[in-house]
This record gives structure tokens, sequence and C-alpha cells, in this order.
């Protein structure tokens, strides 16, 4: 099986129970974890969710020639209804996110992983539904091995 630092990324938060907020429910009310790989053109009912995409991949070549590491860059966007809760939620991201340095996630060993930027805006696109939403994004590398099938 293929897997990936974004499936495995996806997997971990799914199940810790520090960043259980992306838990929500569908149209139908069946349960839902609404994070999203990529992006989010159809935004869920309920809030909060997110989407995060890798934007940039670098290798970085050993002595020899080989592919050593790569440097994955990442983009996380959060939206939440509650500002302070927002600020929290993200910090918990972050926390969680940093704590993934030394370990194998998604079947590949992450060296390093730094959370580079965290900011917050009011996005306008979601202002005309009249509903108060706030945006929180982070960015974050991760310097991760390659796997077999890249």
């Amino acid at each position: 099986m293929n897997q990936s630092f974004e499936s495995g990324l996806f997997a971990l938060m799914k199940d810790d129970p520090t960043v259980t907020d992306f838990n929500g429910t569908d149209n139908n009310g069946s349960p839902e974890y609404q994070l999203f790989y990529i992006a989010c053109f159809d935004p869920p009912s309920t809030l909060p969710y997110g989407s995060f995409n890798r934007y940039r991949r670098v290798h970085e070549m050993d002595l020899q020639g080989n592919i050593a590491f790569l440097i994955s860059s990442y983009h996380m966007e959060i939206y939440h209804n509650v500002a302070w809760s927002l600020l929290d939620f993200q910090q918990r991201i972050r926390t969680f996110l940093e704590s993934l340095a030394q370990k194998t996630v998604g079947g590949q060993y992450i060296q390093k992983i730094e959370v580079e930027d965290d900011y917050h805006e009011m996005p306008p696109a979601i202002q005309e539904v009249r509903v108060r939403v706030y945006k929180g994004c982070l960015d974050f590398e991760v310097t991760h091995a390659p796997s077999q099938n890249q």
C-alpha cells in the first residue's frame, strides 16, 4: 500500500484526543471528520472545519546523488465561528504537528517538522452568508525520508 505523509497525518489527527474538533456531522446527521486534503469547495454545514495542501516539495540529495530526504511544505486553513476557540485549536494543532518529529507518519520517517507561521483573517467569501466565521492559517515544513514509490 502506498502511504503518504498526508494520509498518515489525516489518520493521526482524526484519532488524537487533543485535536478532535474536526469531528462533525454531514447533512444526514452521520459522523464526518471535517479535515480535507487539497481544498473544500462545498463547506460543511457545521464548524469547525479545515483543509490542508502541499504546495512545494524539494529533494535533498546525499553525497552520492541519491535522494536522502524530501522537504515538503504545507498550508493549513482552519475555519471556526468562535475567535478564542480558533486560537486555542490552532495552538493545539501546532503542538501536535511539532510532536511528530522523529516519528513515522504514513510510512515515512519524519526527521524534522517546523511550523513556520500562523495567522488569522476574516474570510470575505463567507461574510456574504451572514455568519461570523474566523479563519486561521498554519504553514509548516516537513523533512522526511522518501518512500519507495516516489
